[in-house]
């Protein structure tokens, strides 16, 4: 017989632990000191288990049936209960220490090598002033496409479009170190997105430099002097016609 929020509520602890039966395998037990659990006993690959289903009153009688009926779901499935929710236990421990922060600080650490100690404190610093503060303290696998986009479009309003870039491309590295370890997603749409976003920057934004004509004159001079351009080129500091920026601009060739 099934049991009731009645019977579940004066339920007397007695000298010995008590089982009280509400069919499916879900029943209170109730022990001595009066300490009441809910408790599913089923059977998975021929072995006899039991799932733990939460604390009476906490858990009331409503909520110990859908939890059993959502284990029954995934024994039909040939999902064995205890260890889906060791699984689940297992992620939300790997999201608490996989912060969007932590990982990035981890991936900095990482690249010390083979960058300069002036630009790792940059990218750092960056990261610092207008990534952390927004997404930073996010689990790292539950970070969307959108909140990334919200933090370039903050930096590029206060016309910083280069930090903007550059942030672009650091998240996109930092999330593409990701795949193939415990913290990864299904595909790799997410660091794609996030590589492709500042394409989607108005292409206005994109030339602020251009418009100030000493960056012109500066260009064309640079284009008269082979030796000057040549080591710009091969330190890769500034993209030349090569890359098509400055190609887009006809102004600059005035």
């Amino acid at each position: 017989m099934p049991l009731t929020d009645t019977a579940v509520r004066n339920a007397k602890p007695r000298e010995r632990p008590q089982k009280l039966s509400d069919g499916g395998g879900l029943h209170l037990l109730v022990n001595p000191d009066g300490a009441r659990y809910w408790r599913m006993a089923y059977r998975y690959q021929g072995r006899q288990k039991t799932l733990a289903l939460g604390v009476y009153p906490i858990v009331s009688l409503a909520d110990a049936r859908m939890a059993r009926d959502a284990a029954k779901k995934l024994l039909a499935c040939d999902v064995d209960p205890s260890q889906a929710r060791k699984e689940q236990k297992r992620a939300a421990r790997l999201s608490a220490e996989n912060t969007f922060e932590i990982v990035a600080r981890e991936w900095c650490e990482n690249q010390k090598d083979g960058w300069t100690a002036r630009y790792h404190d940059q990218v750092v610093t960056r990261l610092e002033a207008d990534v952390f503060p927004e997404i930073g303290a996010r689990p790292i696998a539950e970070v969307e496409p959108p909140e990334l986009l919200a933090v370039l479009r903050k930096v590029e309003k206060r016309g910083a479009l280069e930090i903007a870039k550059r942030l672009q491309q650091t998240v996109g590295q930092i999330f593409r170190q990701l795949v193939g370890s415990a913290v990864t997603y299904a595909d790799l749409s997410l660091f794609q997105i996030v590589e492709g976003l500042l394409y989607a920057f108005p292409r206005w934004m994109q030339r602020t430099l251009t418009e100030v004509p000493r960056v012109a004159a500066l260009h064309r001079a640079i284009a008269q002097r082979p030796r000057i351009r040549a080591y710009l080129d091969s330190n890769r500091r500034i993209a030349f016609s090569e890359q098509g920026i400055f190609r887009h601009y006809p102004e600059l060739d005035g």
